[in-house]
């Protein structure tokens, strides 16, 4: 008989480096969740990342016990971690950070893949695609229109301040609850769709070219 899960919490950890200090010590005591178990358990989960960016989604049962399903890092992560940047752009359609190779997109879109909500690579590729413009970041061969649509704009913004979060964030460690978590999985899908829409429309109306 499967155990009752009683609570689900989201921690964004970087990888080797998890410790009882707040708020993730708090956050996991709270749940009754034996917290020098959790680290030691993540550290040796994630050793081989030491520094990275790597989300733990933890499920705490009735009894107490707990299991952690480490998840990959945000796409913005990853494309920093490429062109070794600080933070995305505040202004992506005039002040470009970088550029990827198509090479790149797609490394990071294999990589990406089981975490996405998609099975097709070239899907996820159009993802990573639109996370890179929207942090400023060109892609090799690929040419965009300048102007964008107010809804475009206000998604572009979001995410380049997202990613610049993450990478002043540093060692800092941040937990969230159930309900947290759940109004983040729905930010993401509603960033997902507005990332998609965008990229639909523009292969539609050839405001996407890429060069022979």
């Amino acid at each position: 008989m499967a155990k009752k899960v009683i609570n689900t919490l989201k921690l964004n950890l970087r990888g080797g480096a998890a410790n009882p200090a707040p708020p993730v010590g708090p956050i996991l005591g709270q749940a009754g969740v034996n917290i020098m178990d959790f680290c030691n358990k993540y550290n040796e989960m994630t050793k081989e990342k030491r520094g990275e960016m790597l989300p733990a989604l933890v499920t705490v049962y009735e009894d107490r016990s707990f299991s952690i399903e480490i998840k990959l890092p945000p796409v913005s992560a990853m494309i920093m971690k490429v062109l070794n940047l600080k933070k995305g752009s505040g202004e992506p359609n005039s002040n470009k950070v970088g550029e990827l190779t198509m090479a790149q997109v797609t490394e990071i879109a294999q990589e990406k893949l089981p975490d996405l909500n998609t099975t097709e690579l070239e899907s996820a590729k159009q993802m990573v695609i639109g996370t890179a413009r929207s942090m400023g970041v060109d892609v090799e061969n690929v040419e965009y229109v300048s102007h964008m649509s107010e809804e475009d704009k206000f998604a572009a913004q979001a995410s380049a301040a997202e990613a610049e979060a993450e990478a002043e964030a540093e060692t800092e460690e941040t937990g969230e609850t159930t309900e947290e978590a759940t109004e983040e999985t729905a930010e993401q899908s509603a960033s997902a769709s507005s990332t998609a829409e965008p990229l639909a429309a523009a292969a539609n109306s050839q405001t996407t070219e890429v060069k022979e």
